[in-house]
């Protein structure tokens, strides 16, 4: 099979334990909160600190990392989460995953010649309308999914943690290299809208980072519409957003830009509080989300795995690479048979995942997005909430398992997952679309299989398999693992890397006796684990 080389050159195979980064994991006995900000990550922090739990960190870290990193997630994202109680032992989950607007069918999103370029290269619609702008947005739950959390599981209040949110939206997000690739990225698309490019292409240009010789402070992208709307969402609670004034004007803005949203479909949303379900993986159990999203695939695959990999007697590396690719693919036929979601683009991974423990060993593993990077593209005027593009997860063509459908619910890729075992309670995920699957189901082997370390787990180099017809390696993994891996089809190698995103973004946080470690990944440039103090 051919093997195709897309980096510089191919690297010493003996450098393969060699990390792509040099952030340690964090290691306290007063909690952690891993995300992809340290800003957010130190808002959570210092919940802890104040007295709060892990269900109250993890709110006010989702609320702050959707200012700080907008590309990725907001209140006009959807998600879900998975909780423990460690006085109980008990794992709840939250859904707040989106549905689509009761006028949505098939006949909304006529099919045009040709593929489009985004994540899943589906049949191309017409304006792209499924992807970008008004029509391509569901209902956003990430409101009331964290408000859901705080009321049944936290102890603070919404306002107390969302303040540090709106401190953060005050000042404007933060313009360093890695934000002008992101908007880079999504340039051509947020130019089509006055209301985004007003915002993050001040005077129709990407804003470059400051230089030296502008002095020593970043400069800020500001957003004051969102302001406001924080500012008024922290008096008024989370409930606002669906049945309040926040609602009118948004469903107002959708209306006149050609969105299909309405208020009833606003006023209809609730978030649920879902039995996780329950994989027994080896002598560990592995909790995760139900249903339309990826924690069922995930489970597939560990029980496949189980069957094709020995730990006591697991050859060498490339065996192991190869019984992950071939569990991986029982997992991939699995999903596309029965729940859709076939997809082959250029999947970058629009997503954040954080990970909260705190001191008595209550964990959060918590997803939410706006799928696409930036979502819709689309920053509503009135309110300046960037919508999600939730539609773009349905397959556009009729009569299949996840067509588009009035009300419906989309096959999604987040996948949180809580495990306990003898390494201690586990709470991990990723950012990454359909990679993180993958990326999860490794650093899960690499604790469970063979003992390693959550710094050595999640550092280790990745492969690929998201059910595409190629396979992606780290170069890390040396020559002869590569060439196994040829094999199973064409081999793509490529860094790990922060962008594009070739093996998703993981993190994790993890409770073992009285220790709790902290875990981010190495290649994001903003990730960081944070400690209580």
């Amino acid at each position: 099979m051919l093997m195709r080389a897309e980096v510089s050159s191919m690297r010493n195979p003996n450098a393969s334990a060699a990390p792509p980064g040099r952030k340690a994991a964090v290691r306290c006995d007063a909690g952690v909160v891993v995300s992809h900000s340290r800003a957010a990550s130190e808002i959570g922090a210092r919940v802890l600190e104040d007295g709060g739990n892990a269900v109250d960190a993890a709110v006010a870290t989702a609320l702050a990392v959707s200012v700080a990193e907008p590309w990725m997630s907001g209140i006009g994202g959807v998600g879900g989460m998975l909780i423990r109680r460690a006085d109980t032992g008990e794992v709840h989950g939250i859904d707040f995953m989106g549905r689509a607007p009761q006028a949505a069918n098939p006949r909304s999103y006529t099919l045009a010649e040709g593929r489009d370029a985004d994540l899943f290269s589906w049949p191309l619609v017409e304006g792209e309308a499924n992807r970008i702008g008004a029509a391509a947005a569901i209902v956003p739950g990430d409101c009331a999914g964290l408000g859901l959390a705080l009321e049944t599981f936290g102890t603070l209040s919404w306002r107390r943690l969302l303040e540090p949110a709106l401190a953060l939206a005050a000042r404007g997000m933060m313009v360093d290299w890695y934000t002008s690739v992101m908007l880079a990225s999504a340039a051509p698309d947020l130019s089509r809208f006055p209301s985004s490019a007003s915002i993050f292409l001040p005077g129709g240009r990407v804003p470059a980072p400051a230089a030296a010789t502008t002095g020593p402070t970043p400069r800020h992208l500001a957003n004051p519409r969102l302001v406001e709307t924080l500012a008024q969402l922290a008096d008024k609670g989370p409930q606002w957003f669906y049945t309040g004034e926040l609602a009118t004007k948004m469903v107002a803005d959708i209306r006149d830009l050609g969105g299909l949203l309405e208020f009833d479909d606003f006023a209809a949303y609730r978030a649920q509080v879902v039995t996780p379900k329950r994989v027994s993986y080896r002598d560990a159990q592995v909790f995760l989300l139900p249903e339309l999203n990826g924690g069922l695939t995930l489970g597939r695959a560990l029980l496949a795995l189980a069957e094709r990999l020995d730990p006591d007697r697991p050859g060498d590396a490339a065996d192991v690479l190869a019984a992950y690719v071939e569990s991986l693919a029982v997992a991939w036929e699995d999903r596309f048979s029965r729940m859709g979601d076939m997809s082959g683009g250029r999947d970058l991974g629009c997503t954040t995942h954080l990970n909260v423990v705190d001191r008595h060993g209550n964990q959060v593993a918590l997803t939410h997005t706006l799928l696409s990077g930036f979502g819709a593209r689309l920053v509503l005027p009135r309110s300046g909430v960037l919508l999600n593009n939730g539609m773009y997860w349905f397959d556009p063509r009729p009569g299949r398992a996840n067509s588009v459908g009035p009300g419906k619910r989309p096959l999604c890729n987040i996948c949180p997952a809580l495990l306990e075992g003898r390494f201690g309670t586990l709470a991990i995920g990723g950012a990454g679309g359909r990679k993180i699957i993958p990326a999860v189901l490794q650093v899960i082997s690499r604790l469970v299989d063979f003992g390693a370390s959550l710094d050595d787990a999640v550092n280790a180099p990745r492969l690929d398999a998201s059910g595409t017809p190629w396979l992606v390696a780290d170069p890390r993994l040396g020559e002869a693992a590569i060439a196994r891996l040829a094999t199973y089809g064409d081999v793509i190698v490529a860094d790990h890397a922060a962008y594009p995103i070739n093996y998703a973004i993981v993190g994790a946080t993890l409770a073992h006796g009285d220790e709790r470690t902290g875990k981010a990944d190495p290649i994001h440039p903003w990730a960081e684990a944070v400690p209580a103090r």
